[in-house]
């Protein structure tokens, strides 16, 4: 008797369910943002106020000009950095692609060898007397591709945006003669200049172990 009693204790025992305390901590507001590295580069030609962003497709210069001894052109180049990472830039010019001809001389040649450009730092207004002064003594020819140093840019913050502007000059200078005259049969020399902005991150944010 007393062992199926105990059995029956057991069993009824094992029916029963129990309440235990528990207790958890939860945290929610463990925020992880990938940051962003975004610089753009705006251009603003003469007679405009207004700055453009610049594509793989924009014609920075006057459409449809036909360059001549003296003739000159002045385009400001903003760069800015639009991102939430600090990054430095370099800036480029060259020729991308050219069409050569031949002169009135009988003899061939590249517009590249005549036509020169330079570049000043800020958002520079000129005559045309001006702008070819401001980068004459070290005005290079087309030919010779450019490139800036380094420049460093914060980061976007606050909706403010670091930026840097420089003022680039291309022109032809008044002393070319008819070794830049292409004869009317042959063909028309052209250049496409190509502007190149590249930009990398720089050690400027920090993490536990620095910001390097």
């Amino acid at each position: 008797t007393s062992a199926v009693s105990l059995m029956l204790c057991i069993s009824m025992l094992l029916g029963t369910t129990f309440a235990w305390f528990t207790d958890k901590v939860e945290s929610k507001n463990n925020i992880i943002k990938a940051g962003n590295l975004d610089i753009e580069l705006y251009y603003q030609a003469e007679g405009q106020t207004d700055w453009t962003k610049v594509t793989e497709t924009t014609n920075v210069f006057k459409e449809n000009t036909l360059w001549e001894p003296g003739h000159s052109e002045v385009v400001k180049l903003k760069i800015g950095n639009e991102g939430s990472l600090a990054l430095k830039y370099q800036l480029g010019v060259n020729v991308a692609s050219e069409v050569g001809s031949v002169n009135v001389n009988d003899v061939e040649f590249k517009l590249s060898d005549f036509i020169k450009f330079g570049i000043v730092d800020g958002a520079q207004t000129y005559t045309r007397d001006q702008a070819i002064a401001a980068v004459d003594a070290t005005a290079t020819a087309l030919k010779t591709a450019y490139n800036s140093g380094t420049t460093a840019l914060e980061a976007k913050n606050d909706g403010n945006t670091d930026e840097k502007i420089v003022t680039m000059v291309v022109y032809m200078p008044t002393n070319v003669g008819n070794e830049a005259n292409h004869a009317k049969d042959k063909a028309v020399p052209t250049i496409n200049l190509g502007i190149n902005l590249m930009a990398t991150q720089v050690s400027n944010e920090e993490d536990g172990f620095g910001s390097d």
